[in-house]
This record gives C-alpha cells, structure tokens and sequence, in this order.
C-alpha cells in the first residue's frame, strides 16, 4: 500500500493526517514473513492544500460575481487565448462563456480596432500589467463600445502571461 491518507487522533483528541506506506515481506521460500512501512506525518501539506482550496473558491466567487467584465487569457502569439469569462462579460457583450472559451480576443474581433489591440499588447508586455487602457469592442452583435481594461500578468497553472 502506497500513499494511503487518512486522519488520525492523537491522544490529547487533536487531529493529524498521515501517509501510510507499506509492503509485505517474503522470505527466500517465497511465503509472507510481514509487514514492513512507515507512517507520514501530512498534516501541515493538508492545512496548506485546504487554504489554497479556499482562497481559490473565494477567487473564483469573486470573479463570477464582479459587477465588471473579466476574462482571463493566456498570452500566445496568435492572440489572448480565453480561458474564463464571467457573467458581466456576458452582459457587455453579447457572448455566452461557453462560446468563447478557448478561442481568442482576435478570432472573435473584441478589439474592434487593431492598432489598438497592437497599443495595448505593447503596453502590456513592456510591463507585464496595464491599467485603465482605452478601447473600442465590437459586441457579437457587431456594435461597437467603448471600453477601459486593466490587465496583470500571473500565474497560471503553472505557466507566467
């Protein structure tokens, strides 16, 4: 048994989560003599798992209820490739989140006039964050807005953009 997590109770009640780790023994006969193993103590690895689970959930809460529009993408050369959207996005324009994930800002035409997409990514990549950049979006009825966009590059599974 390799990896088996469980809780435990110490003998004052308070909880410990630990590693269990073992292996049946065989003499050279080829007959079982045991056990052998060892137990971790994972305790600390849980309590940080569970508050990067939460401060994630709070993230993600944030993030769909915000009165303002957001998306997260991922910077690639062809364009900002969509990886989320929230529902004040949806309202602004006109896209439904499912039909935009993983299609970019470029194959949908948000930035209704190039050289301002071209202003902005220069902006952006000179210092990996922008604030309060003006710009025409062209909703996916065709009409066209005028908008300002904050931007930060992260961490993103991984990867930096």
């Amino acid at each position: 048994m390799r990896g088996y997590e469980c809780q435990l109770k110490r003998k004052d009640g308070t909880a410990l989560w630990v590693s269990l780790n073992s292996r049946r023994v065989f003499g050279k006969d080829g007959r079982a003599l045991g056990i052998e193993g060892f137990i971790e103590d994972i305790t600390e690895r849980k309590r940080t798992q569970d508050a990067l689970r939460r401060s994630e959930e709070r993230f993600a809460q944030a993030f769909r209820s915000s009165p303002a529009a957001m998306l997260l993408a991922k910077i690639e050369v062809a364009g900002n490739r969509i990886i989320d959207a929230n529902e004040a996005f949806e309202r602004v324009s006109g896209y439904r989140r499912k039909e935009i994930i993983g299609r970019t800002g470029k194959e949908l035409g948000l930035f209704a006039d190039p050289r301002e997409y071209g202003e902005f990514m220069k902006q952006f990549r000179g210092g990996g964050r922008i604030r309060g950049f003006e710009f025409h979006f062209r909703r996916k009825s065709g009409e066209i807005g005028t908008g300002l966009i904050s931007a930060e590059s992260m961490e993103l599974d991984g990867e930096r953009g």
